[in-house]
């Protein structure tokens, strides 16, 4: 037996350090401790709104939730959602959930990928739930949920949201919580659980994110609801997954050297229609409109489907498409549906849930570029700045946050491809400048043209300036 004796100075020096680490590391364990309760409120004698459902969600967070989370000891956060006993809807389950399309796009066919990236968050026996706050960063959106519904379109009851004024903040980055947020009263209705706590009532709650960032990710994040559509359609069983889109194109024809281009534009097209899976073949596909709708000048409805083009992107990935519906007359809401010849469902969406387009046909989020060009012609760089309108008036947004939060991706195209190359694109930063990798004339875009192309959620914008 090997026998170790420390002198009694060094001994204590090293004991009063291992309790300065307990302390640390009992900090620590509180900060992966961060427990969210909450209960469902069902009782008789409530007076909400017909058909509303209402939820008592309380969430306590510690400090240091995660790397980068500023969630103080004893942060809480409380809701509440009150619902008649009459009422066939419930709230059984909370889900956090991720807005990540990368296994879509890169071809993970796990039956766990997108978009059911999520955790799954129990309301057990008297109505209660509870859930950890580790790691929420990897999360976008909370969605209450209904699985004893049959109808997947009422398993998805809302995203919980802060109202703004008009707008409703749905991407609450609760992982910056750094004090107490009470919701107060969350109100399902229109596909959002909007809670009686006001973003700038919440805004002082949060560590690093503003009431400006907070506000202006309130005016741009609509699209978000399009994650309804992605739960809709998971097929766990196959592992199918299908992401639903709109793209919309744009004109500017005010491009000139040194400047910023106006908004909005000058000019929009009409509406297409996208399905992409990963579950896909090349057999038709017709798309049924949940009334009647006019397409590339025909009627079509329920019960006279419109037949859609197809575009293999290679092995089991396909993309059905329905080009030329009006920009006068966007797809009306309901569920539209993908069939194949045989009546198989291969997909389903409500379109009115991608709100990428306000009123008036502008683009909730529109870019206004500046080409920097030098002494000799060149376009040496481009500059963006982000608009969106507001009563009839483009606001600029500035926040950093808001933009990288609802912006998925950017990139340029010209008319003026690479030197010996195909190459007609780049990567364009939605923040600050973008250096154009090759040499192009100014001259030779306003012959030509630069196109920018915009990807939200849900949502593709192709902005053509000459």
């Amino acid at each position: 037996m090997v026998h170790v004796r420390f002198p009694e100075v060094g001994f204590r020096m090293i004991l009063k350090g291992l309790l300065a680490w307990l302390f640390v590391l009992v900090l620590a364990g509180n900060a992966v401790a961060a427990v969210v309760t909450g209960r469902i409120n069902q009782e008789q004698g409530q007076t909400p709104l017909p058909g509303v459902n209402m939820l008592l969600l309380s969430a306590l967070t510690n400090a240091g939730c995660h790397a980068g989370c500023h969630a103080g000891p004893g942060s809480f956060l409380q809701a509440q959602l009150v619902a008649p006993a009459s009422d066939n809807t419930r709230v059984n389950e909370i889900w956090l959930a991720t807005l990540d399309v990368g296994a879509l796009n890169s071809g993970d066919e796990r039956p766990n990928a997108f978009p059911m990236s999520k955790t799954v968050i129990p309301v057990g026996g008297g109505n209660s739930f509870q859930f950890n706050t580790n790691n929420i960063s990897d999360y976008d959106v909370m969605i209450l949920a209904n699985t004893e519904a049959t109808d997947p379109w009422e398993v998805v009851v809302g995203l919980i949201a802060l109202p703004d004024g008009n707008n409703s903040l749905v991407n609450i980055p609760l992982d910056d919580l750094a004090g107490n947020l009470d919701l107060g009263l969350v109100t399902p209705g229109n596909r959002l659980g909007v809670a009686t706590r006001s973003v700038m009532q919440a805004a002082t709650q949060f560590g690093t994110f503003s009431g400006q960032d907070l506000s202006q990710m309130a005016m741009i994040n609509d699209t978000t609801k399009a994650v309804i559509n992605a739960h809709v359609n998971h097929d766990p069983a196959r592992g199918r997954v299908v992401g639903t889109g709109i793209n919309t194109i744009l004109w500017f024809s005010n491009l000139n050297p040194n400047t910023f281009t106006s908004v909005p534009a000058d000019d929009t097209s009409g509406y297409n229609l996208h399905f992409r899976t990963n579950k896909g073949t090349g057999s038709p596909k017709y798309l049924y409109p949940p009334q009647d709708v006019s397409f590339n000048g025909n009627d079509y409805g329920p019960g006279n489907p419109i037949p859609m083009g197809i575009s293999h992107d290679g092995g089991p990935y396909y993309t059905y498409f329905a080009y030329g519906f009006d920009r006068n007359a966007p797809p009306p809401p309901g569920v539209w549906v993908v069939k194949d010849g045989t009546n198989n469902v291969e997909g389903q969406a409500d379109f009115s849930l991608l709100g990428g387009m306000d009123e008036n046909n502008n683009p909730i989020v529109m870019p206004s570029i500046r080409p920097n060009v030098d002494s000799n012609g060149v376009v040496t760089s481009f500059d963006t700045e982000w608009y969106t309108m507001h009563n009839g008036t483009p606001r600029k947004i500035t926040s950093t946050r808001a933009l990288n939060g609802v912006i998925q991706q950017y990139w340029f195209q010209s008319s003026v491809k690479q030197p010996g190359q195909e190459n007609y694109s780049f990567q364009g930063n939605i923040i600050g400048k973008t250096l154009v990798p090759w040499e192009i004339k100014f001259q030779d875009i306003k012959n030509g043209y630069v196109k920018v192309n915009v990807v939200l959620y849900g949502s593709q914008f192709e902005c053509y300036f000459k």
